[in-house]
């Protein structure tokens, strides 16, 4: 993934929240979030958040400008 043009889709995110026992939330203009959840969870209260460019099917991080851990309630989600 650190090779320019390697791109990550669905799998890829899905095998990421299961290693890391992290929920990953995919942000997409004026789309409800998407939850990928692992299996098995060590705490909700550390989420990933990344934000998906459809036009140039890029992911970014997606980080608090204010130092506060970003949250989102899985109810607020479509579930992947």
């Amino acid at each position: 993934m650190r090779q320019g043009g390697t791109f990550a889709d669905a799998i890829v995110v899905v095998a990421s929240a299961m290693l890391l026992r992290r929920q990953i939330i995919i942000h997409q203009h004026e789309q409800r979030p998407v939850l990928f959840k692992p299996l098995f969870s060590i705490s909700t209260s550390n989420q990933i958040h990344l934000v998906y460019d459809s036009k140039n099917l890029h992911y970014s991080s997606l980080l608090s400008t204010d130092g506060h851990k970003l949250f989102i309630d899985e109810f607020e989600c479509i579930c992947a």
